[in-house]
């Protein structure tokens, strides 16, 4: 019923309230760390999860705990994608954000569509019947919670292996960045000058 809203409510209420949680600490912590650290934190909640998931006042300290991870992802996946971009004005002298939309529509859009298929492929494979008020087999929720939490904690622990490898941080990719902002403000600089030129 009404009351099984409850704990998305208290999700989306974490995730909202974190950020400014998270807007505080990446002021203090490299964003690498906090990136890694928030995707580590998700792949064990969601494990967590499976574990302590299955009673609704339970499944609220779970989702308290996949709130502050998924916060702290939403807000420094999108930041990590403009480290990426800028790494490649360095090496290219183009900025090419366009085409990393691109890129990333064509790989998340497939991945979208694949994670529900997946979802309902192990809950199928459980015996979940399709029907309303049906009676469901006796593993039917072990299936939905192996769906649920399982799956995604072994792909985010997959992706917080490889991110231990990602190179952008460190005191030379600071100065790195100074000198590209240097270079953005230059820029804007020339271009306010030609509008001004163009207008008289």
């Amino acid at each position: 019923g009404v009351i099984t809203i409850i704990p998305l409510a208290i999700f989306f209420g974490i995730i909202f309230s974190f950020t400014i949680v998270y807007n505080k600490i990446l002021r203090k912590i490299e964003l690498k760390k906090v990136y890694w650290g928030t995707q580590l934190l998700t792949g064990l909640s969601f494990f967590l999860f499976f574990g302590i998931g299955w009673y609704l006042i339970t499944a609220i300290i779970g989702m308290i705990f996949l709130g502050i991870g998924f916060s702290g992802m939403f807000m420094t996946r999108q930041i990590v994608i403009a480290d990426v971009i800028d790494y490649d004005e360095i090496l290219t002298k183009k900025r090419r954000e366009t085409s990393y939309s691109g890129v990333n529509a064509l790989l998340t859009k497939p991945a979208v569509s694949i994670a529900p298929w997946l979802f309902l492929l192990i809950i199928d494979s459980f015996g979940f019947i399709n029907k309303k008020g049906a009676n469901q087999p006796q593993f039917v929720p072990l299936g939905i919670m192996i769906g649920f939490t399982i799956i995604p904690a072994v792909f985010i622990l997959i992706s917080v292996m490889l991110f231990k490898y990602f190179p952008l941080y460190g005191s030379e990719w600071k100065k790195k960045k100074e000198e590209l902002y240097k270079i953005h403000q230059e820029k804007e600089k020339q271009y306010i000058s030609y509008l001004r030129r163009k207008g008289d």
